[in-house]
């Protein structure tokens, strides 16, 4: 089943993992519309990791179903360190998981 628990979007912070520390991904304007993409400047280069909102919709429905799913069965839920595949070029890894934040680790293979 699909959810997502209301006022999610606040509490979601992604991260990529493209090269070394993670970096907070920004949310900006681009030619495919709004995407969170890092702001990842390195010497003669710059990180191409992009996240559309369709995307980023969709890491939220993950763990929205994670979380649903565990409260509905009386669980006490800590997701740090969860991993799993969006689509076939993006891996998520929960970084820290608590009542007012979740950091989620994103690689992306372009």
């Amino acid at each position: 089943m699909k959810y997502i628990i209301r006022d999610s979007w606040k509490l979601l912070h992604l991260f990529c993992g493209e090269h070394g520390t993670p970096c907070e991904l920004k949310l900006e304007r681009s030619s495919r519309g709004i995407v969170y993409s890092c702001p990842y400047r390195g010497e003669n280069t710059s990180c191409n990791t992009r996240i559309t909102m369709e995307e980023y919709e969709a890491i939220l429905t993950q763990l929205s179903d994670m979380i649903v799913q565990a409260d509905m069965n009386g669980e006490i839920l800590d997701i740090t360190n969860t991993t799993w595949k969006l689509k076939k070029r993006i891996t998520c890894k929960v970084l820290a998981y608590g009542p007012d934040k979740i950091n989620v680790l994103v690689n992306c293979r372009h």
